[in-house]
């Protein structure tokens, strides 16, 4: 994950950087004011992180399920943990299947081996 984090930095710096920027200016109300630059964060990692994107198209079931338990669980999150759990395990299981191949077409980032 250390290495995805250090991917996302490198070919993200601008958007990471605005989105920083973004939350400092507006501490109280980062999360409605930041909506943009969280977007433009999300889709440059989706774009440039062949990580990323494999565990979004490998868990999106683990992932609606565990978004959705919050939503329905906004003052107690306890609920949710047997979704986190089962999303870990899908992000966990996905990252290393593609840190193996994913590297493989690391030159080539829209490649869809997985």
């Amino acid at each position: 994950m250390e290495n995805t984090l250090q991917e996302v930095a490198e070919k993200c710096a601008n958007e990471l950087f605005a989105l920083q920027a973004c939350v400092t200016s507006h501490p109280n109300d980062w999360d409605a004011a930041c909506w943009r630059q969280r977007q433009a964060l999300t889709k440059c990692s989706e774009d440039n992180v062949a990580v990323l994107r494999k565990v979004k198209e490998a868990c999106a079931d683990a992932i609606k399920l565990y978004d959705d338990c919050l939503q329905a669980n906004p003052q107690d999150p306890k609920p949710c943990l047997a979704p986190l759990r089962d999303l870990y395990n899908c992000t966990e299981k996905t990252a290393g299947v593609c840190s193996i191949i994913c590297s493989l077409s690391h030159d080539n980032p829209n490649s869809t081996h997985f």
